[in-house]
């Protein structure tokens, strides 16, 4: 067998390994991967010979076509194509690596032989480019791309975040962190009128947050209930009994007779930014099943909305979805911690829901179970955010500030000199220029504390100290 015949063997020896190796691997997918068109090189050879380049594809028959079409350009060989057909033997690729081996055994060339792995891209490019390394061509070296190839390692548990480039955790993960401790609740609200007494059906959600049977869920939901009933995930069902409410933040917590309960955390949402990723989760619309879990981000912080059930301030805005039934439900981050209670959303928009944010919830919650109510500090007047157009009603200077509206004469602040029409401006220091910012400040004070108050008259800075006192229930 002269020289030239030896390279030719090789080459189509080679290219029929190729064949070998894309079929094996191609019948390791699991679904059916659509076939990439051929890419024409129009590089010439010495004989004239036009070369085509073969382009690695998910397609193994349409790839090894291309390559036995380059071994008969290239040598002007009439060998048949050998048939085509796919087999998922595991030891194909032992059986290659040997037959390389032996191949360059017998022919003349000092190329070390590629080692053959289960990567179809890498193994693939090795092989061609040691085909027209070893033989005297000018062809030029087909690239092995792969487009759509799956991998055979399995899939990362973090996924990226192409928004922050931060990991994503797989969402199923994080449900099955959460769904313990999620519940749906039913309440039952007796209904008279003069002539009957009609039972109307509530829903709600909530989540466990002691393991001896406390449960947060919105005040809304079970206010005036004349029954409770909570569900947890694994069938059970509970009668509870309502330890406090809270008007002013929309919280309830309940207690069923039960212990060992997996729990949720509340985490700092402070540390929140808009667009972090967040889940709502509760029993939406009461659909069965169990509870419904949608998917965004934060879209806004601090918000205040006024409702049916009064006007709520510091809340978290996410476009996850938000229906009738997941009231009292968590809003968690990615790592499955509540950083939020699902509240209300606006029923003249899409995609707006609302939350009461963890840091307010924290401690209501806290107090609600040590004491059955919240205490908070009451400075004792009333007031609004102050504007260009009531300084302009008044006659008075703008300042920006919360203007007082109402005075209670026994009440701390008069007792300290405010009156009506003053216009505070700081809380120890704090900048108070609007009605939200005010409470949150207010409420982060405990009961007989003294605050330095800011305000202006008629022009005037005034400084005086307030001792808070208790807020009547």
């Amino acid at each position: 067998m002269g020289t030239e015949t030896k390279y030719k063997l090789f080459f189509c020896l080679a290219s029929m390994l190729i064949v070998v190796f894309f079929n094996m691997c191609v019948t390791q997918s699991d679904e059916l991967l659509t076939t990439q068109p051929e890419q024409k090189n129009q590089n010439q050879l010495p004989d004239n010979t036009p070369a085509h380049t073969a382009t690695a594809t998910p397609n193994a028959t349409a790839t090894s076509e291309a390559i036995i079409d380059l071994v008969s350009s290239a040598f002007a060989t009439s060998s048949p194509t050998p048939s085509i057909v796919p087999t998922s033997t595991p030891i194909l690729i032992e059986t290659v690596q040997a037959i390389m081996e032996t191949i360059l055994t017998a022919v003349p060339t000092n190329t070390v032989a590629p080692k053959i792995t289960p990567d179809l891209h890498s193994t693939a490019q090795a092989i061609v480019e040691l085909v027209l390394t070893s033989i005297p061509t000018s062809s030029p070296t087909p690239l092995a791309t792969m487009t759509t190839t799956p991998t055979q390692t399995p899939p990362p548990a973090y996924k990226s975040n192409q928004l922050n480039n931060d990991p994503l955790p797989e969402i199923t993960d994080v449900i099955n962190q959460i769904y313990p401790w999620v519940v749906s609740i039913t309440v039952e609200t007796l209904v008279k009128n003069r002539f009957l007494e009609m039972s109307n059906q509530g829903l709600g959600s909530g989540f466990i947050i002691r393991p001896d049977g406390y449960i947060v869920t919105s005040q809304h939901v079970v206010s005036g209930a004349s029954s409770v009933q909570v569900h947890l995930n694994n069938g059970d069902t509970y009668s509870a009994i309502v330890i406090g409410e809270d008007e002013v933040t929309d919280l309830a917590v309940l207690k069923i007779d039960e212990n060992q309960l997996p729990t949720a955390v509340f985490a700092d949402s402070d540390q929140l930014n808009v667009g972090d990723w967040v889940l709502a989760i509760g029993n939406a619309l009461a659909i069965k099943g169990g509870p419904t879990v949608t998917f965004g981000i934060v879209s806004g912080l601090g918000r205040t909305i006024s409702t049916e059930f009064g006007e709520f301030y510091n809340l978290v805005q996410t476009d996850a979805a938000v229906n009738e039934g997941n009231s009292g439900g968590p809003l968690v981050n990615l790592e499955g911690d509540v950083i939020g209670i699902n509240q209300a959303i606006l029923r003249q928009a899409q995609g707006v829901g609302f939350a009461v944010s963890s840091s307010i919830a924290d401690p209501v919650v806290k107090s609600l179970i040590l004491h059955g109510h919240v205490k908070r500090p009451l400075i004792g007047f009333s007031g609004m955010t102050m504007t260009t157009d009531i300084a302009d009603q008044l006659n008075i200077p703008f300042k920006e500030g919360v203007i007082v509206t109402e005075i209670l004469s026994t009440g701390p602040a008069f007792k300290a000199g405010m009156r009506i029409r003053d216009v505070m401006t700081k809380i120890n220091n704090t900048p108070t220029p609007d009605v939200p910012t005010w409470l949150v400040t207010l409420w982060s004070y405990q009961v007989g504390e003294q605050v330095e108050v800011e305000y202006e008259r008629e022009g005037e800075t005034f400084t005086t100290t307030v001792q808070l006192t208790q807020r009547p229930q």
